[in-house]
Protein backbone atom coordinates (compact mmCIF):
# COMPACT_ATOMS: atom_id res chain seq x y z
CA UNK A 1 0.00 0.00 0.00
CA UNK A 2 1.55 3.15 -1.29
CA UNK A 3 -0.32 5.50 1.84
CA UNK A 4 -0.33 4.62 5.29
CA UNK A 5 -1.09 7.00 8.35
CA UNK A 6 1.93 6.63 10.78
CA UNK A 7 0.70 6.12 14.55
CA UNK A 8 3.66 7.91 16.80
CA UNK A 9 3.50 9.39 20.11
CA UNK A 10 3.56 13.08 20.30
CA UNK A 11 5.42 13.24 17.54
CA UNK A 12 6.15 16.90 15.82
CA UNK A 13 5.58 17.60 11.71
CA UNK A 14 6.79 20.34 9.59
CA UNK A 15 5.30 21.81 6.78
CA UNK A 16 1.64 20.95 5.93
CA UNK A 17 1.28 17.84 7.48
CA UNK A 18 -1.42 17.43 9.78
CA UNK A 19 -1.69 16.24 13.20
CA UNK A 20 -4.92 13.92 14.70
CA UNK A 21 -4.81 13.64 18.60
CA UNK A 22 -5.97 10.15 19.66
CA UNK A 23 -5.80 9.59 23.77
CA UNK A 24 -2.75 10.92 24.13
CA UNK A 25 -0.97 10.07 20.90
CA UNK A 26 -0.46 11.59 18.11
CA UNK A 27 -1.52 10.27 13.90
CA UNK A 28 1.02 11.70 11.44
CA UNK A 29 -1.30 12.04 8.08
CA UNK A 30 1.22 10.86 5.22
CA UNK A 31 -1.12 11.95 2.86
CA UNK A 32 -4.89 13.87 3.18
CA UNK A 33 -6.75 15.64 1.38
CA UNK A 34 -9.01 17.37 4.19
CA UNK A 35 -7.33 17.45 7.47
CA UNK A 36 -10.98 18.15 8.97
CA UNK A 37 -12.19 14.61 7.68
CA UNK A 38 -14.04 12.23 10.23
CA UNK A 39 -12.86 8.50 10.46
CA UNK A 40 -14.99 6.19 11.48
CA UNK A 41 -16.56 8.69 14.60
CA UNK A 42 -13.04 9.92 15.55
CA UNK A 43 -12.01 12.72 14.19
CA UNK A 44 -8.57 13.99 12.48
CA UNK A 45 -8.33 17.50 13.94
CA UNK A 46 -8.59 19.47 17.27
CA UNK A 47 -8.33 18.05 20.56
CA UNK A 48 -11.00 15.51 22.25
CA UNK A 49 -14.73 15.85 20.88
CA UNK A 50 -18.09 14.76 21.34
CA UNK A 51 -19.11 11.44 18.87
CA UNK A 52 -18.42 12.08 15.43
CA UNK A 53 -17.46 16.07 15.57
CA UNK A 54 -14.88 17.75 14.62
CA UNK A 55 -12.65 17.00 17.64
CA UNK A 56 -10.14 14.59 18.29
CA UNK A 57 -10.63 11.19 20.36
CA UNK A 58 -14.19 11.31 19.83
CA UNK A 59 -16.01 8.26 21.20
CA UNK A 60 -17.74 6.44 18.06
CA UNK A 61 -19.60 7.93 15.26
CA UNK A 62 -23.12 8.42 13.87
CA UNK A 63 -22.42 5.47 11.50
CA UNK A 64 -23.31 2.39 13.54
CA UNK A 65 -23.96 1.14 16.68
CA UNK A 66 -21.53 1.68 19.42
CA UNK A 67 -18.13 1.65 18.32
CA UNK A 68 -19.05 0.72 15.01
CA UNK A 69 -17.74 2.56 12.14
CA UNK A 70 -19.36 6.41 11.95
CA UNK A 71 -18.97 8.96 9.22
CA UNK A 72 -17.23 7.71 6.45
CA UNK A 73 -14.38 9.54 4.92
CA UNK A 74 -14.38 12.51 2.02
CA UNK A 75 -10.59 12.79 2.26
CA UNK A 76 -7.68 11.94 4.44
CA UNK A 77 -5.54 8.97 3.72
CA UNK A 78 -5.82 7.05 0.80
CA UNK A 79 -5.56 2.97 0.48
CA UNK A 80 -4.93 0.26 -2.79
CA UNK A 81 -7.42 -1.81 -1.22
CA UNK A 82 -11.22 -1.68 0.48
CA UNK A 83 -12.70 -4.10 2.95
CA UNK A 84 -14.84 -6.77 1.31
CA UNK A 85 -17.74 -9.35 2.89
CA UNK A 86 -16.57 -12.53 3.00
CA UNK A 87 -19.64 -14.71 3.93
CA UNK A 88 -19.77 -16.66 0.70
CA UNK A 89 -22.54 -19.18 0.30
CA UNK A 90 -23.60 -18.79 3.78
CA UNK A 91 -25.64 -15.55 3.12
CA UNK A 92 -29.45 -15.77 4.08
CA UNK A 93 -28.43 -18.65 6.32
CA UNK A 94 -30.82 -18.96 9.34
CA UNK A 95 -28.81 -18.51 12.67
CA UNK A 96 -30.20 -17.30 15.75
CA UNK A 97 -26.54 -15.71 16.51
CA UNK A 98 -24.01 -14.96 13.86
CA UNK A 99 -20.66 -14.77 13.81
CA UNK A 100 -19.39 -15.76 17.12
CA UNK A 101 -15.85 -16.91 16.83
CA UNK A 102 -13.68 -17.26 13.51
CA UNK A 103 -9.89 -18.58 13.46
CA UNK A 104 -7.56 -19.85 10.67
CA UNK A 105 -6.23 -23.86 11.26
CA UNK A 106 -2.46 -23.36 11.73
CA UNK A 107 -1.33 -26.48 9.28
CA UNK A 108 -3.55 -25.68 6.44
CA UNK A 109 -5.06 -22.84 4.57
CA UNK A 110 -8.68 -23.28 6.12
CA UNK A 111 -11.06 -20.90 8.36
CA UNK A 112 -12.71 -21.93 10.66
CA UNK A 113 -16.48 -20.17 11.77
CA UNK A 114 -17.66 -21.04 15.37
CA UNK A 115 -21.57 -20.28 15.39
CA UNK A 116 -23.81 -20.62 18.78
CA UNK A 117 -25.16 -23.98 19.04
CA UNK A 118 -25.00 -24.63 15.33
CA UNK A 119 -21.10 -26.08 15.35
CA UNK A 120 -18.38 -25.37 13.28
CA UNK A 121 -17.99 -24.56 9.69
CA UNK A 122 -14.78 -24.55 7.37
CA UNK A 123 -14.02 -22.46 4.32
CA UNK A 124 -10.81 -23.26 1.93
CA UNK A 125 -11.35 -20.35 -0.10
CA UNK A 126 -10.94 -17.66 1.88
CA UNK A 127 -14.26 -17.31 2.82
CA UNK A 128 -16.44 -17.87 -0.88
CA UNK A 129 -18.06 -21.20 0.03
CA UNK A 130 -18.27 -22.83 3.61
CA UNK A 131 -19.01 -26.72 4.75
CA UNK A 132 -20.37 -27.74 8.00
CA UNK A 133 -17.78 -29.77 9.95
CA UNK A 134 -18.93 -32.89 11.86
CA UNK A 135 -21.83 -33.44 10.06
CA UNK A 136 -23.83 -36.02 12.46
CA UNK A 137 -21.61 -35.48 15.57
CA UNK A 138 -23.05 -33.74 18.30
CA UNK A 139 -23.69 -30.18 18.37
CA UNK A 140 -21.62 -27.72 20.45
CA UNK A 141 -23.90 -26.42 22.91
CA UNK A 142 -22.60 -22.48 23.43
CA UNK A 143 -21.74 -19.82 22.78
CA UNK A 144 -18.07 -19.97 21.52
CA UNK A 145 -15.44 -17.42 22.61
CA UNK A 146 -12.15 -19.11 22.12
CA UNK A 147 -10.24 -21.32 20.17
CA UNK A 148 -6.74 -23.13 21.78
CA UNK A 149 -4.77 -25.71 19.45
CA UNK A 150 -2.09 -28.06 20.80
CA UNK A 151 1.35 -26.78 19.53
CA UNK A 152 2.19 -30.47 19.23
CA UNK A 153 -0.52 -31.48 16.88
CA UNK A 154 -2.73 -29.11 15.26
CA UNK A 155 -5.90 -31.55 14.53
CA UNK A 156 -6.20 -31.63 18.48
CA UNK A 157 -8.01 -28.10 19.39
CA UNK A 158 -10.30 -27.33 22.69
CA UNK A 159 -12.93 -24.84 22.46
CA UNK A 160 -14.56 -22.60 25.32
CA UNK A 161 -17.46 -20.92 25.28
CA UNK A 162 -20.75 -19.49 27.30
CA UNK A 163 -24.28 -19.77 28.00
CA UNK A 164 -23.89 -23.43 27.40
CA UNK A 165 -21.49 -26.32 28.42
CA UNK A 166 -17.87 -25.80 28.09
CA UNK A 167 -15.21 -26.64 27.64
CA UNK A 168 -14.81 -29.30 24.81
CA UNK A 169 -12.03 -30.70 22.81
CA UNK A 170 -11.51 -32.42 19.08
CA UNK A 171 -8.60 -34.68 18.23
CA UNK A 172 -9.27 -35.09 14.46
CA UNK A 173 -9.31 -31.34 13.47
CA UNK A 174 -13.25 -30.56 14.41
CA UNK A 175 -14.99 -33.90 13.30
CA UNK A 176 -16.16 -34.79 16.47
CA UNK A 177 -15.72 -33.21 19.96
CA UNK A 178 -15.64 -34.15 23.46
CA UNK A 179 -16.67 -32.25 26.74
CA UNK A 180 -13.97 -32.03 29.29
CA UNK A 181 -15.64 -32.19 32.44
CA UNK A 182 -19.00 -31.08 33.68
CA UNK A 183 -18.04 -27.27 33.97
CA UNK A 184 -19.72 -24.62 31.83
CA UNK A 185 -20.09 -20.72 30.88
CA UNK A 186 -16.12 -20.59 30.01
CA UNK A 187 -14.61 -17.59 28.12
CA UNK A 188 -11.32 -19.35 27.80
CA UNK A 189 -9.75 -22.74 28.73
CA UNK A 190 -5.43 -22.62 28.76
CA UNK A 191 -3.17 -25.86 29.03
CA UNK A 192 0.15 -26.49 29.86
CA UNK A 193 1.50 -27.27 27.07
CA UNK A 194 4.79 -28.29 28.99
CA UNK A 195 3.36 -31.84 29.93
CA UNK A 196 3.12 -33.90 27.36
CA UNK A 197 0.12 -35.67 29.22
CA UNK A 198 -1.73 -31.90 29.30
CA UNK A 199 -2.59 -32.92 32.51
CA UNK A 200 -2.55 -28.96 34.03
CA UNK A 201 -5.68 -26.50 32.62
CA UNK A 202 -7.68 -23.48 33.65
CA UNK A 203 -10.88 -22.44 32.49
CA UNK A 204 -11.83 -18.70 33.63
CA UNK A 205 -15.69 -18.05 33.83
CA UNK A 206 -17.78 -14.95 32.02
CA UNK A 207 -18.28 -11.95 33.68
CA UNK A 208 -17.82 -14.00 37.03
CA UNK A 209 -16.03 -14.05 40.52
CA UNK A 210 -17.79 -16.83 41.57
CA UNK A 211 -16.23 -19.46 40.00
CA UNK A 212 -12.33 -20.14 38.26
CA UNK A 213 -11.66 -23.46 37.58
CA UNK A 214 -8.53 -25.52 37.87
CA UNK A 215 -7.69 -29.44 36.99
CA UNK A 216 -4.82 -31.56 37.17
CA UNK A 217 -6.32 -34.55 35.53
CA UNK A 218 -6.75 -33.55 32.28
CA UNK A 219 -9.92 -31.89 32.62
CA UNK A 220 -11.76 -35.14 34.19
CA UNK A 221 -12.32 -33.00 37.59
CA UNK A 222 -12.44 -29.57 38.38
CA UNK A 223 -12.04 -27.75 41.17
CA UNK A 224 -13.17 -24.09 41.83
CA UNK A 225 -10.32 -22.03 42.99
CA UNK A 226 -12.39 -18.48 42.76
CA UNK A 227 -11.97 -17.55 46.36
CA UNK A 228 -8.18 -17.55 46.08
CA UNK A 229 -8.41 -15.03 43.29
CA UNK A 230 -6.78 -11.44 44.59
CA UNK A 231 -9.71 -9.51 45.89
CA UNK A 232 -8.91 -6.70 43.05
CA UNK A 233 -9.72 -9.10 40.63
CA UNK A 234 -12.78 -7.80 38.57
CA UNK A 235 -13.48 -11.31 36.39
CA UNK A 236 -12.09 -14.17 36.85
CA UNK A 237 -11.83 -14.93 32.63
CA UNK A 238 -8.62 -14.76 31.16
CA UNK A 239 -5.57 -17.37 32.66
CA UNK A 240 -3.33 -18.81 31.54
CA UNK A 241 -0.79 -21.59 32.39
CA UNK A 242 2.65 -21.04 32.16
CA UNK A 243 3.77 -24.88 33.02
CA UNK A 244 2.51 -26.56 36.23
CA UNK A 245 3.23 -23.89 38.78
CA UNK A 246 3.36 -20.71 37.64
CA UNK A 247 -0.19 -19.56 36.30
CA UNK A 248 -1.65 -16.34 35.21
CA UNK A 249 -5.44 -14.62 35.08
CA UNK A 250 -6.43 -11.57 33.51
CA UNK A 251 -8.62 -10.23 35.57
CA UNK A 252 -10.69 -7.51 33.05
CA UNK A 253 -9.13 -4.73 35.31
CA UNK A 254 -5.85 -6.20 36.43
CA UNK A 255 -3.26 -9.26 36.28
CA UNK A 256 -2.70 -11.81 38.64
CA UNK A 257 0.23 -14.49 39.12
CA UNK A 258 0.45 -17.63 40.95
CA UNK A 259 3.85 -19.21 40.97
CA UNK A 260 2.15 -22.54 43.48
CA UNK A 261 -0.37 -23.48 41.33
CA UNK A 262 -2.60 -21.99 41.98
CA UNK A 263 -2.72 -21.83 46.11
CA UNK A 264 -2.15 -18.30 46.45
CA UNK A 265 -2.47 -15.57 43.86
CA UNK A 266 -0.83 -11.50 43.63
CA UNK A 267 -2.31 -9.44 41.60
CA UNK A 268 0.88 -7.94 39.25
CA UNK A 269 -0.30 -5.21 37.75
CA UNK A 270 -3.62 -3.25 38.38
CA UNK A 271 -4.98 -3.00 34.26
CA UNK A 272 -5.07 -5.38 31.61
CA UNK A 273 -6.49 -8.63 31.58
CA UNK A 274 -9.08 -7.75 29.26
CA UNK A 275 -8.94 -10.72 27.12
CA UNK A 276 -6.56 -13.68 26.19
CA UNK A 277 -2.87 -13.10 26.24
CA UNK A 278 -0.94 -13.18 22.97
CA UNK A 279 2.52 -15.50 23.93
CA UNK A 280 4.44 -13.62 21.04
CA UNK A 281 7.68 -15.90 19.73
CA UNK A 282 10.13 -14.27 21.84
CA UNK A 283 7.98 -15.04 25.20
CA UNK A 284 6.87 -11.85 25.54
CA UNK A 285 2.98 -11.81 27.18
CA UNK A 286 0.54 -9.21 26.02
CA UNK A 287 -2.71 -8.26 27.74
CA UNK A 288 -5.31 -6.01 26.60
CA UNK A 289 -6.40 -2.88 28.89
CA UNK A 290 -9.73 -1.82 29.19
CA UNK A 291 -10.45 1.31 27.06
CA UNK A 292 -7.66 0.70 25.27
CA UNK A 293 -3.55 -0.17 24.74
CA UNK A 294 -2.01 -3.39 25.81
CA UNK A 295 0.59 -4.49 28.51
CA UNK A 296 3.48 -6.25 27.88
CA UNK A 297 6.21 -8.59 30.17
CA UNK A 298 9.51 -10.03 29.30
CA UNK A 299 9.89 -12.12 32.47
CA UNK A 300 6.83 -14.16 32.52
CA UNK A 301 4.65 -11.91 34.18
CA UNK A 302 6.40 -10.69 36.96
CA UNK A 303 6.25 -6.97 35.41
CA UNK A 304 4.25 -4.82 33.45
CA UNK A 305 4.81 -2.04 30.88
CA UNK A 306 2.00 -0.29 29.40
CA UNK A 307 1.59 1.19 25.91
CA UNK A 308 -1.31 2.89 24.31
CA UNK A 309 -2.66 2.15 20.97
CA UNK A 310 -4.19 4.82 18.95
CA UNK A 311 -6.95 5.32 18.45
CA UNK A 312 -8.88 4.49 22.02
CA UNK A 313 -11.77 2.17 21.64
CA UNK A 314 -10.52 -1.07 21.50
CA UNK A 315 -12.77 -4.25 20.82
CA UNK A 316 -13.46 -6.53 23.59
CA UNK A 317 -13.24 -10.07 21.98
CA UNK A 318 -9.38 -10.40 20.46
CA UNK A 319 -6.39 -10.27 21.68
CA UNK A 320 -3.59 -8.73 19.76
CA UNK A 321 -1.92 -11.04 17.19
CA UNK A 322 1.12 -11.24 15.92
CA UNK A 323 1.71 -11.05 11.97
CA UNK A 324 3.71 -14.12 10.21
CA UNK A 325 6.98 -11.57 10.62
CA UNK A 326 6.37 -10.91 13.64
CA UNK A 327 4.76 -7.50 14.02
CA UNK A 328 1.71 -6.83 16.46
CA UNK A 329 -1.92 -5.83 14.89
CA UNK A 330 -4.70 -4.79 16.69
CA UNK A 331 -8.29 -3.68 15.95
CA UNK A 332 -8.34 -0.33 17.25
CA UNK A 333 -11.76 1.29 17.00
CA UNK A 334 -12.49 0.51 13.24
CA UNK A 335 -8.91 0.08 12.04
CA UNK A 336 -6.38 -1.88 11.73
CA UNK A 337 -2.68 -1.18 13.33
CA UNK A 338 0.28 -2.57 13.36
CA UNK A 339 3.58 -2.32 15.20
CA UNK A 340 7.08 -3.03 14.47
CA UNK A 341 8.46 -2.05 17.83
CA UNK A 342 6.97 -4.74 20.23
CA UNK A 343 3.91 -1.98 21.09
CA UNK A 344 5.51 1.00 21.51
CA UNK A 345 4.23 2.57 18.04
CA UNK A 346 1.30 1.84 15.52
CA UNK A 347 0.72 2.31 11.85
CA UNK A 348 -2.46 2.38 10.21
CA UNK A 349 -2.51 -0.19 7.68
CA UNK A 350 -6.19 -0.31 6.54
CA UNK A 351 -9.02 1.96 5.71
CA UNK A 352 -12.34 1.98 7.99
CA UNK A 353 -13.90 -0.73 8.63
CA UNK A 354 -17.99 -0.18 6.04
CA UNK A 355 -20.54 1.57 7.85
CA UNK A 356 -24.09 -0.47 8.98
CA UNK A 357 -22.05 -3.34 10.24
CA UNK A 358 -24.65 -5.73 12.47
CA UNK A 359 -22.69 -4.79 15.57
CA UNK A 360 -19.85 -3.63 17.57
CA UNK A 361 -16.75 -5.77 16.27
CA UNK A 362 -16.08 -8.94 17.89
CA UNK A 363 -12.87 -9.87 16.81
CA UNK A 364 -10.90 -10.30 14.31
CA UNK A 365 -7.48 -12.09 12.57
CA UNK A 366 -4.73 -12.33 9.86
CA UNK A 367 -4.90 -15.02 7.17
CA UNK A 368 -1.52 -16.29 6.45
CA UNK A 369 -2.57 -18.08 3.68
CA UNK A 370 -4.80 -15.97 1.99
CA UNK A 371 -2.64 -12.77 3.31
CA UNK A 372 -5.54 -10.82 4.09
CA UNK A 373 -6.96 -9.84 8.06
CA UNK A 374 -10.25 -10.89 8.94
CA UNK A 375 -13.26 -8.81 11.03
CA UNK A 376 -16.13 -10.18 12.04
CA UNK A 377 -19.37 -8.87 14.20
CA UNK A 378 -21.86 -10.60 16.24
CA UNK A 379 -25.90 -10.18 16.09
CA UNK A 380 -28.46 -12.35 17.56
CA UNK A 381 -31.16 -9.41 16.12
CA UNK A 382 -30.90 -10.39 12.32
CA UNK A 383 -31.72 -14.25 13.13
CA UNK A 384 -30.00 -14.99 9.58
CA UNK A 385 -26.82 -14.07 8.14
CA UNK A 386 -27.23 -10.89 6.40
CA UNK A 387 -23.71 -10.58 4.14
CA UNK A 388 -21.54 -8.23 6.27
CA UNK A 389 -20.88 -10.14 9.23
CA UNK A 390 -17.61 -11.21 8.21
CA UNK A 391 -15.29 -8.47 6.49
CA UNK A 392 -11.99 -9.05 4.32
CA UNK A 393 -9.11 -6.69 4.09
CA UNK A 394 -6.05 -8.39 1.79
CA UNK A 395 -3.07 -7.47 3.27
CA UNK A 396 0.55 -9.09 2.21
CA UNK A 397 3.07 -9.00 5.03
CA UNK A 398 5.70 -9.36 3.00
CA UNK A 399 4.85 -6.48 0.72
CA UNK A 400 3.43 -3.72 3.51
Amino acid sequence: MSTRVKLAYWSVTLGSVALASFGGCQVELLKTEDPTTTVGGVTTNGGAGAPGTTGGAGAPGSGGGAGAPGTNTTGGPVFDGEWEAAVGDLKDEEFDCFLDYLTELPHEDALLAAVGHRGMFESKDGGKTWSSLGEGAEVIQNGPTSIVFDPEDPNVFYEAGIYGDSPYKTEDGGESFERVGEIGHTDHISIDFTDPDRQTMLAGTHENKEFFWLSTNGGAEWENIAARAPEECVFLNSPHVLDAETFLLGCQRGIARSDDAGETWKLVSEVGGLAPPLIAHDDAIYFKVEGGGIVRSDDQGKTWDEFETPPAGLINGSPPIELPDNRLAMLANNIMVVSDDRGETWEQVTPPLPEGLPNVPKGFLYSKYNRAFYVWSHSCERGFVGGDEIQRYDFDYEDD
